[in-house]
């Protein structure tokens, strides 16, 4: 069947498309249009199934019935697991979601959030964001668009957040590999370093050391570059495991990092745990298949979506229990949510 348009409403009408467009854009009264026709023409609206925009429908009903979400790369497993937890919670309640992928790019992730906020009028936002300047957040407070910071938040702790306990759960790891009696270990952390999460787990590594009186070598915390993952782990690999430093475990900060981790070991014909031990502090399904199995955090990634959807929602309705209005936060609500240490055999 043909798609109804706005000229086919205008016809059937008797009317013209600028009167139909003004109703649709919320302007009837500015212009004069009578109530009695301006629902003339919703109700022909509906009986044709002609979809106005979602400026128009949130102009007529306060609402778009479209929530927004930003994460950094969609194709990872973290997020694609989490994406589709806030998916099905959205669509209990009635709501349609557009995914995007900011690829830990500031810029795009900005213009993602103006497009998301302003031309699609989404009626809440959840993002992952790569910030390192609120402003953007700022922004979507004055405007009153509900949103919340979903795994990383600012130092703030302005806005609303739903994220784990990632200083924690890098001390368990850490702990675990000194448990073992493996003192020598490797670090592997992302750009941007302003990220929390990154930031919270290498405060985490620096603890366990801590606490069990080990000296922390800052020549064995290694950075590599988004754009250039794969090339750059080689070569930091390469770098923790020659002389002088000949670590005995490296320590990938998140699934992607541990991946190519994985690979270098092997490309270099070494064995893992015999000659260097690999944790990871994401858990994908895959490393418990790898040979051997890799020792990893794992993050409740299924609660994480309801717990973001669940306090949008109620940032959307302008309340939650801990004092929530006008879609954003009076106190800077924030849910840590615990995880778990998977033991395989990575550490021997």
């Amino acid at each position: 069947m043909k798609k109804s348009s706005l000229e086919d409403v205008a016809k059937a009408l008797g009317v013209s498309k600028t009167l139909v467009s003004m109703v649709l854009n919320g302007k009837a009264t500015q212009y004069g249009i009578s109530k009695k026709t301006e629902e003339r023409v919703w109700k022909m609206v509906e009986e044709m199934g002609f979809k106005p925009n979602a400026t128009a429908r949130k102009l007529r009903t306060g609402k778009s019935n479209v929530l927004g979400l930003i994460v950094a790369d969609i194709s990872n497993p973290f997020y694609a697991k989490i994406a589709r937890s806030v998916e099905d919670a959205a669509n209990k309640k009635g709501y349609h979601m557009l995914i995007c992928s900011s690829d830990e790019n500031p810029k795009r992730e900005a213009d993602l959030i103006s497009i998301l906020a302003d031309q699609h009028q989404v009626d809440g936002l959840i993002v992952s964001s790569t910030l390192d300047d609120p402003q953007m957040f700022d922004k979507l407070t004055l405007q009153k668009t509900p949103f919340l910071l979903l795994d990383r938040e600012f130092a703030s702790g302005l806005f609303p957040s739903v994220t784990v306990d990632n200083r924690k759960g890098a001390e368990m790891l850490v702990q675990h590999l000194l448990d073992k009696g493996v003192n020598n270990i490797g670090l592997i952390t992302l750009s941007p370093s302003h990220l929390s999460t990154l930031k919270d787990r290498i405060t985490g590594y620096k603890d366990a050391l801590k606490k069990n009186k080990i000296e922390l070598k800052d020549a064995l915390l290694r950075e590599v570059s988004f754009e250039n993952l794969r090339e750059d782990i080689i070569k930091e690999v390469d770098f923790l495991l020659s002389a002088p430093h000949k670590v005995r475990a490296i320590f990938a900060l998140n699934n992607l990092v541990a991946l190519y981790a994985l690979e270098a070991i092997h490309h270099k014909g070494l064995k893992i745990p015999q000659d260097v031990a690999l944790v990871s502090f994401d858990d994908i399904e895959l490393f418990r298949f790898t040979s051997p199995p890799i020792t990893a955090i794992s993050q409740p990634l299924e609660q994480l979506g309801e717990h973001a959807m669940e306090m949008l929602f109620g940032l959307m309705n302008n309340k939650d229990k801990e004092g929530v209005e006008n879609g954003t936060s009076t106190n800077g609500h924030r849910v840590v949510l615990p995880v778990e240490l998977m033991v395989r055999n990575s550490c021997g």
